[in-house]
């Protein structure tokens, strides 16, 4: 899949352990950054539920074609 122009990484700014993930708020997330009708918008989650986090890992890259929308 393509994606937009415009990326942002989220890294981890401590240790631990991913123990859940939101799905209202990465919906609502993925929308401003202008999906679904932005095909290329959207969202990465590099680690999943239980997985283990070091400091400054990559937990979640956005996606949009807008920087606006990257900015909020």
């Amino acid at each position: 899949l393509k994606t937009a122009q415009f990326s942002h990484t989220i890294c981890s700014s401590k240790h631990g352990t991913i123990v859940g993930v939101d799905n209202f708020h990465l919906n609502s997330l993925a929308k401003v950054l202008g999906a679904p009708t932005d095909q290329k918008a959207g969202l990465y989650l590099h680690k999943k539920t239980h997985d283990p986090v070091h400091k400054a890992d990559e937990l979640l890259t956005i996606y949009s074609s807008s920087t606006n929308a990257i900015q909020e």
